[in-house]
């Protein structure tokens, strides 16, 4: 694929992604746990997501998020209302992605 793209910038955008594989949000990094499906320290998860490539590296990502009914979903919601860009980072583990939110 990089040498498809090599040069080129592609957007891609992934509508309902959950209905493909879970991506999970948390309110920081030590909360993260591998595949939280009935995790309590789970926050939000993504639902879409838009990213342009260039070349072999992300220029940008977009994401939007679900907030979810559980104790830290509930304070991920006031976090977005105090601070509406509110910067998420993401984390790899193994074969799979999550976010949480960016502190520094």
């Amino acid at each position: 694929m990089t040498t498809l793209l090599d040069g080129k910038r592609v957007q891609f955008d992934i509508e309902d992604i959950k209905s493909y594989e879970p991506i999970w949000g948390f309110l920081d990094e030590q909360s993260i746990r591998p595949r939280p499906s009935t995790s309590t320290s789970l926050a939000f998860t993504i639902s879409d997501m838009s990213f342009v490539v260039n070349g072999d590296k992300v220029d940008s990502l977009k994401v939007k998020v679900k907030k979810l009914t559980t104790y830290y979903g509930n304070v991920f919601n006031h976090l977005i209302e105090d601070i509406p860009d509110i910067k998420l980072k993401q984390k790899i583990i193994g074969d799979y992605f999550y976010f949480y939110v960016d502190t520094n």
